[in-house]
């Protein structure tokens, strides 16, 4: 994908130039700040990619003071793909190796949404920010499949919810065609039934909203989230063994 979120710095150095599409700088800065105000001490990262979203979350969390030790579970980084989606050479999260030397981070390739309640365990996690596949359906399967780890009443940052206005304003500026119109994480975003924030003006492509705190808020949010996915034309069309997983598990 093009580079149309612009850029954005680390403490320690610039965006590696090899790097597209990352994370826009005022978008990092919507994450950073509801790290360092949530502080919390198990976060997730679905969607890694070249890994700058990864240093933006590994800074925070080192800014709010908590502890990143080698082998440290404060993050958990999933991503499908052992390499970057638009350069193969490098891994997955190369980036934040080159952005924060200093702080250790934990990346698993391979992986996906349904392996998070496993890979969690019994110690649910605090904070999620979701930024893989944003093809309608993927982003509504992936906040399912992952609510089971979540701990009631925390928050998940979402992003590109406004993504279909962000490639018409690249295609518009550059005079070219894009393919990145995908509507999944605006869906997700939309249907949220509980407290939700978008970033305003040059932040509107990401959004804070808040995981349910009972069971009546849970299954509103499976309601709403199952209609979407039913309601919305498809932009992709997930293994059926996946939908099955996460529909079927829906009480």
């Amino acid at each position: 994908r093009p580079s149309h979120r612009g850029s954005a710095t680390s403490r320690r150095g610039t965006l590696p130039a090899w790097v597209k599409g990352a994370i826009s700088a005022l978008d990092a800065l919507f994450l950073f700040t509801c790290i360092t105000a949530l502080k919390p001490a198990r976060s997730l990262e679905l969607g890694v990619a070249s890994g700058v979203s990864t240093a933006v979350l590994l800074r925070a969390l080192h800014h709010a003071r908590i502890p990143l030790p080698p082998g440290h579970d404060a993050l958990l980084s999933l991503d499908l793909h052992p390499s970057c989606y638009f350069d193969r050479t490098r891994p997955v999260g190369s980036a934040a190796d080159e952005m924060l030397p200093h702080l250790s981070r934990r990346v698993i390739t391979g992986t996906t949404s349904l392996d998070v309640p496993r890979l969690v365990g019994e110690s649910p996690l605090d904070f999620a920010f979701i930024d893989a596949d944003h093809r309608h359906p993927w982003p509504c399967l992936d906040a399912l499949a992952i609510l089971p780890a979540m701990k009631p009443g925390v928050w998940l940052v979402l992003h590109d919810i406004d993504l279909p206005a962000a490639a018409k304003r690249y295609e518009s500026a550059h005079n070219t065609k894009v393919t990145w119109h995908e509507h999944g994480a605006q869906h997700l975003f939309n249907a949220w039934p509980l407290e939700r924030f978008a970033g305003l003006g040059p932040c509107s492509n990401i959004g804070l909203v808040r995981c349910p705190q009972n069971e009546a808020e849970a299954h509103a949010l499976r309601n709403s989230l199952q209609s979407a996915i039913n309601t919305h034309p498809w932009e992709t069309t997930p293994p059926a063994s996946t939908v099955a997983t996460v529909l079927g598990a829906l009480p």
